[in-house]
């Protein structure tokens, strides 16, 4: 067994799955399954420019990777950032790899 946390640069697909992926496309999975409908899943939505369209694509690669449960997510990763109410400037970025400019953030004494 291995746990491992999804957060990589982009809340996207083509960027997150990348350890749901069979063997044949990612060096990355655990499981070291073969599973041809889940690549074929996941180029096609990378592919997909109409956002509902893809959303589908993705869904069903999401129903397809729980289904067979080669590799099972157990956990999904929300980013949550307290500050005190005399910091200003700074907004909440989705991800720990961008927006971490400080240049606008000050302190309201």
């Amino acid at each position: 067994m291995a746990v491992n946390n999804i957060s990589d640069f982009a809340d996207d697909p083509s960027a997150q799955f990348n350890t749901l992926l069979s063997n044949k496309l990612s060096g990355v999975p655990y499981s070291r399954h073969s599973d041809e409908k889940l690549d074929n899943l996941f180029i096609a939505q990378g592919r997909e420019v109409d956002p509902v369209k893809r959303m589908a694509m993705v869904n069903e690669f999401e129903k397809h990777v729980l289904t067979q449960a080669y590799s099972f997510p157990l956990l999904w990763y929300q980013r949550i950032v307290a500050n005190h109410k005399k910091v200003k400037g700074w907004d909440l970025q989705p991800s720990h790899f961008a927006g971490q400019s400080l240049v606008d953030v000050w302190l309201d004494q």
